[in-house]
Protein backbone atom coordinates (compact mmCIF):
# COMPACT_ATOMS: atom_id res chain seq x y z
CA UNK A 1 0.00 0.00 0.00
CA UNK A 2 1.10 3.08 -1.47
CA UNK A 3 0.50 6.26 -0.44
CA UNK A 4 1.16 10.22 -0.77
CA UNK A 5 1.60 12.68 2.72
CA UNK A 6 -1.29 14.96 1.36
CA UNK A 7 -3.15 11.83 1.53
CA UNK A 8 -2.18 10.50 4.92
CA UNK A 9 -2.48 13.95 6.30
CA UNK A 10 -5.83 13.79 5.21
CA UNK A 11 -6.40 10.46 6.86
CA UNK A 12 -4.79 12.02 10.28
CA UNK A 13 -7.56 14.91 9.74
CA UNK A 14 -10.40 12.43 9.04
CA UNK A 15 -9.91 9.38 11.21
CA UNK A 16 -8.63 11.04 14.53
CA UNK A 17 -11.73 13.70 15.44
CA UNK A 18 -13.00 13.96 18.00
CA UNK A 19 -10.58 12.45 20.18
CA UNK A 20 -7.71 14.93 19.15
CA UNK A 21 -8.84 18.43 17.88
CA UNK A 22 -7.94 19.83 14.38
CA UNK A 23 -4.26 20.97 15.51
CA UNK A 24 -3.61 17.99 17.56
CA UNK A 25 -4.46 15.82 14.66
CA UNK A 26 -1.87 17.95 12.33
CA UNK A 27 0.98 17.95 15.20
CA UNK A 28 0.50 14.28 15.63
CA UNK A 29 0.63 13.67 11.47
CA UNK A 30 4.18 15.40 11.74
CA UNK A 31 5.20 13.89 14.67
CA UNK A 32 4.15 10.29 12.96
CA UNK A 33 5.54 11.07 9.65
CA UNK A 34 9.05 11.78 11.18
CA UNK A 35 9.02 8.97 12.77
CA UNK A 36 8.47 6.75 10.50
CA UNK A 37 10.11 8.31 7.35
CA UNK A 38 12.90 10.19 8.82
CA UNK A 39 11.13 14.06 6.91
CA UNK A 40 11.16 16.77 9.13
CA UNK A 41 8.24 19.15 9.60
CA UNK A 42 10.22 21.93 6.65
CA UNK A 43 10.34 18.78 4.37
CA UNK A 44 7.19 17.30 4.73
CA UNK A 45 5.43 21.54 3.95
CA UNK A 46 8.00 21.98 0.91
CA UNK A 47 7.03 18.28 -0.69
CA UNK A 48 3.37 17.42 0.45
CA UNK A 49 3.32 14.80 -2.76
CA UNK A 50 6.28 13.16 -1.68
CA UNK A 51 4.77 9.41 -2.01
CA UNK A 52 6.31 7.17 1.14
CA UNK A 53 7.08 3.48 1.04
CA UNK A 54 4.94 0.54 1.05
CA UNK A 55 6.77 -0.23 4.30
CA UNK A 56 6.53 3.23 5.68
CA UNK A 57 2.84 3.58 4.54
CA UNK A 58 1.96 0.25 6.79
CA UNK A 59 3.80 1.43 9.76
CA UNK A 60 2.00 4.77 9.63
CA UNK A 61 -1.36 2.89 9.30
CA UNK A 62 -0.72 0.61 12.05
CA UNK A 63 0.64 3.90 14.39
CA UNK A 64 -2.66 6.14 13.33
CA UNK A 65 -4.90 2.75 14.37
CA UNK A 66 -2.87 2.85 17.69
CA UNK A 67 -3.66 6.48 17.91
CA UNK A 68 -7.43 5.72 17.60
CA UNK A 69 -7.52 3.77 20.47
CA UNK A 70 -5.97 6.28 22.37
CA UNK A 71 -2.12 5.13 22.71
CA UNK A 72 -0.02 8.14 23.67
CA UNK A 73 1.97 9.42 21.09
CA UNK A 74 5.37 9.58 23.20
CA UNK A 75 5.02 6.09 23.27
CA UNK A 76 4.33 5.28 19.58
CA UNK A 77 7.58 6.97 18.80
CA UNK A 78 9.07 6.34 22.21
CA UNK A 79 10.20 9.41 22.98
CA UNK A 80 8.94 12.26 25.25
CA UNK A 81 10.84 16.22 25.76
CA UNK A 82 11.46 17.07 29.18
CA UNK A 83 14.03 20.17 30.12
CA UNK A 84 15.42 20.43 26.78
CA UNK A 85 15.82 16.82 25.94
CA UNK A 86 13.87 13.68 24.42
CA UNK A 87 13.60 11.06 26.67
CA UNK A 88 13.01 7.42 25.25
CA UNK A 89 9.75 6.22 27.05
CA UNK A 90 7.96 3.00 26.78
CA UNK A 91 4.97 1.89 28.80
CA UNK A 92 7.26 0.96 31.71
CA UNK A 93 7.56 3.99 32.45
CA UNK A 94 4.91 7.26 33.12
CA UNK A 95 5.23 9.92 30.58
CA UNK A 96 6.82 12.83 31.69
CA UNK A 97 4.95 15.97 32.30
CA UNK A 98 5.26 19.82 32.12
CA UNK A 99 4.37 19.80 35.61
CA UNK A 100 7.51 17.90 36.74
CA UNK A 101 9.72 20.72 34.32
CA UNK A 102 8.88 23.14 36.95
CA UNK A 103 10.59 20.66 40.16
CA UNK A 104 13.56 20.08 38.76
CA UNK A 105 13.61 23.84 37.97
CA UNK A 106 12.51 24.61 40.95
CA UNK A 107 15.41 22.64 42.49
CA UNK A 108 18.17 24.37 39.99
CA UNK A 109 16.82 27.92 40.70
CA UNK A 110 17.36 27.12 44.78
CA UNK A 111 20.70 25.34 44.80
CA UNK A 112 23.88 26.91 42.67
CA UNK A 113 26.30 25.17 44.76
CA UNK A 114 29.04 23.05 42.84
CA UNK A 115 29.19 20.04 45.21
CA UNK A 116 25.59 18.52 46.36
CA UNK A 117 24.74 14.62 46.62
CA UNK A 118 20.80 14.27 45.76
CA UNK A 119 18.32 11.51 45.48
CA UNK A 120 15.80 10.95 43.16
CA UNK A 121 13.30 7.99 45.09
CA UNK A 122 11.09 6.45 42.03
CA UNK A 123 12.33 7.52 38.97
CA UNK A 124 10.86 6.09 36.39
CA UNK A 125 12.23 7.56 33.02
CA UNK A 126 15.01 9.17 34.90
CA UNK A 127 14.12 12.38 33.85
CA UNK A 128 14.48 14.01 37.67
CA UNK A 129 17.79 13.00 38.05
CA UNK A 130 18.94 12.85 34.32
CA UNK A 131 17.70 16.44 33.71
CA UNK A 132 19.78 17.79 37.34
CA UNK A 133 22.65 16.04 36.24
CA UNK A 134 22.96 17.41 33.15
CA UNK A 135 22.52 20.79 34.54
CA UNK A 136 24.58 20.44 37.49
CA UNK A 137 27.42 17.85 36.65
CA UNK A 138 29.62 18.55 39.83
CA UNK A 139 26.65 16.32 41.64
CA UNK A 140 26.43 12.86 42.94
CA UNK A 141 23.18 12.20 41.90
CA UNK A 142 21.56 9.11 42.56
CA UNK A 143 18.03 7.57 42.10
CA UNK A 144 16.23 4.16 42.63
CA UNK A 145 12.93 2.79 41.61
CA UNK A 146 11.04 -0.39 42.34
CA UNK A 147 10.45 -1.60 39.03
CA UNK A 148 13.70 -3.26 37.34
CA UNK A 149 11.66 -2.07 34.31
CA UNK A 150 11.90 1.10 34.80
CA UNK A 151 15.18 1.24 35.79
CA UNK A 152 16.70 -0.62 32.33
CA UNK A 153 14.63 2.66 30.63
CA UNK A 154 16.14 5.17 32.97
CA UNK A 155 19.62 4.04 32.72
CA UNK A 156 19.01 3.93 28.86
CA UNK A 157 18.31 7.80 28.96
CA UNK A 158 21.40 8.99 31.41
CA UNK A 159 23.72 6.87 28.35
CA UNK A 160 22.38 8.73 25.89
CA UNK A 161 21.49 11.98 27.32
CA UNK A 162 24.55 12.50 29.41
CA UNK A 163 27.78 13.53 28.33
CA UNK A 164 29.71 15.20 31.47
CA UNK A 165 28.46 12.96 34.42
CA UNK A 166 25.90 10.05 35.19
CA UNK A 167 23.63 9.09 37.47
CA UNK A 168 23.73 5.99 39.92
CA UNK A 169 20.63 3.77 39.59
CA UNK A 170 19.44 0.83 42.05
CA UNK A 171 16.58 -1.24 43.09
CA UNK A 172 14.69 0.20 45.97
CA UNK A 173 11.11 -0.37 47.60
CA UNK A 174 10.68 2.99 49.38
CA UNK A 175 8.26 1.16 51.50
CA UNK A 176 10.78 -1.01 53.21
CA UNK A 177 13.94 0.50 52.41
CA UNK A 178 17.77 -1.20 52.47
CA UNK A 179 19.78 1.36 51.29
CA UNK A 180 20.77 4.12 53.99
CA UNK A 181 22.80 7.14 53.86
CA UNK A 182 23.28 8.22 57.41
CA UNK A 183 22.13 11.81 56.99
CA UNK A 184 24.76 12.37 54.27
CA UNK A 185 22.18 13.68 51.73
CA UNK A 186 22.12 17.38 50.47
CA UNK A 187 18.85 16.48 48.36
CA UNK A 188 15.91 14.18 48.51
CA UNK A 189 13.38 14.33 45.52
CA UNK A 190 10.40 12.62 44.27
CA UNK A 191 7.52 12.40 42.22
CA UNK A 192 5.20 9.19 43.96
CA UNK A 193 2.20 7.75 43.08
CA UNK A 194 -0.82 9.89 44.13
CA UNK A 195 -3.69 8.69 42.40
CA UNK A 196 -6.66 7.37 44.09
CA UNK A 197 -7.91 3.60 43.13
CA UNK A 198 -11.08 5.24 42.87
CA UNK A 199 -10.04 8.18 40.07
CA UNK A 200 -9.54 5.16 37.86
CA UNK A 201 -13.15 5.97 36.32
CA UNK A 202 -12.22 9.59 35.69
CA UNK A 203 -9.10 8.92 34.22
CA UNK A 204 -8.55 9.24 30.24
CA UNK A 205 -8.08 5.97 28.23
CA UNK A 206 -4.80 7.13 26.84
CA UNK A 207 -3.21 7.51 31.13
CA UNK A 208 -5.34 3.96 32.63
CA UNK A 209 -4.96 1.19 29.77
CA UNK A 210 -1.57 2.22 28.44
CA UNK A 211 0.63 3.58 31.46
CA UNK A 212 1.89 1.71 34.55
CA UNK A 213 -0.30 1.66 37.50
CA UNK A 214 2.19 1.14 40.43
CA UNK A 215 3.57 4.91 39.05
CA UNK A 216 0.34 6.26 39.48
CA UNK A 217 -2.29 4.96 41.94
CA UNK A 218 -2.13 4.80 46.01
CA UNK A 219 -5.00 2.88 47.95
CA UNK A 220 -8.34 5.28 48.99
CA UNK A 221 -7.81 4.78 52.37
CA UNK A 222 -4.05 6.07 52.81
CA UNK A 223 -3.23 8.81 49.94
CA UNK A 224 -0.50 10.11 51.21
CA UNK A 225 1.26 6.39 52.02
CA UNK A 226 4.77 7.39 50.06
CA UNK A 227 4.75 11.07 51.05
CA UNK A 228 4.53 9.28 54.59
CA UNK A 229 7.34 7.07 53.94
CA UNK A 230 9.42 9.23 51.98
CA UNK A 231 9.47 11.97 54.55
CA UNK A 232 10.79 9.36 57.62
CA UNK A 233 13.07 8.13 55.33
CA UNK A 234 14.86 11.65 54.52
CA UNK A 235 14.33 12.53 58.09
CA UNK A 236 16.63 9.75 58.84
CA UNK A 237 19.40 10.07 55.43
CA UNK A 238 19.21 14.23 54.80
CA UNK A 239 21.72 16.04 56.60
CA UNK A 240 20.63 19.27 58.99
CA UNK A 241 19.46 21.76 56.44
CA UNK A 242 18.94 18.97 53.94
CA UNK A 243 15.95 19.48 51.66
CA UNK A 244 12.92 17.13 50.69
CA UNK A 245 10.87 18.34 47.63
CA UNK A 246 7.79 16.26 46.46
CA UNK A 247 5.42 17.04 43.40
CA UNK A 248 2.06 16.57 44.58
CA UNK A 249 -1.61 16.22 44.34
CA UNK A 250 -3.19 19.57 44.36
CA UNK A 251 -5.87 17.84 46.62
CA UNK A 252 -3.57 16.78 49.05
CA UNK A 253 -0.89 20.23 49.34
CA UNK A 254 -2.09 20.95 52.84
CA UNK A 255 -2.34 17.09 54.14
CA UNK A 256 1.54 16.88 52.88
CA UNK A 257 2.28 19.90 54.40
CA UNK A 258 0.92 18.49 57.88
CA UNK A 259 2.78 15.68 57.51
CA UNK A 260 6.26 16.49 56.85
CA UNK A 261 5.96 19.41 59.39
CA UNK A 262 4.98 16.57 61.82
CA UNK A 263 8.08 14.66 60.70
CA UNK A 264 9.89 16.84 61.84
CA UNK A 265 10.68 19.33 58.62
CA UNK A 266 10.87 23.03 58.86
CA UNK A 267 9.86 25.77 56.56
CA UNK A 268 7.68 23.36 54.73
CA UNK A 269 6.66 25.41 51.69
CA UNK A 270 4.09 25.12 48.63
CA UNK A 271 4.90 26.47 44.88
CA UNK A 272 1.91 26.29 42.61
CA UNK A 273 2.88 25.56 39.08
CA UNK A 274 1.96 27.77 36.02
CA UNK A 275 -1.62 26.96 35.98
CA UNK A 276 -1.88 28.02 39.80
CA UNK A 277 -2.40 24.69 41.21
CA UNK A 278 -0.45 24.02 44.31
CA UNK A 279 1.87 21.03 42.96
CA UNK A 280 4.97 20.98 44.53
CA UNK A 281 6.57 21.37 48.73
CA UNK A 282 9.92 21.84 50.06
CA UNK A 283 10.79 21.44 53.46
CA UNK A 284 14.31 21.67 55.47
CA UNK A 285 15.22 18.80 57.53
CA UNK A 286 15.35 20.35 61.38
Amino acid sequence: MYSSLDVIKQQFATELPPRYSDRECLSLFYQIIEYSTGLRKVDVVLNPSKEVTEVQANEINDLLNALKQGAPIQYLVQAAPFMNHAFYVDDSVLIPRPETEELVQWILDTHSEDQLKLLDIGTGSGAIPVSLSSARPNWVVMACDVSNEALVTARRNAREILTQSDVAFYREDILDPKTEYHQSLDIIVSNPPYVLESDKELMEDNVLQFEPGMALFVPDTDPILFYRAISKYALNNLKTGGYLYFEIHELYAEMVQECMVAEGFKEVVIKEDLQDKPRMICGKRA
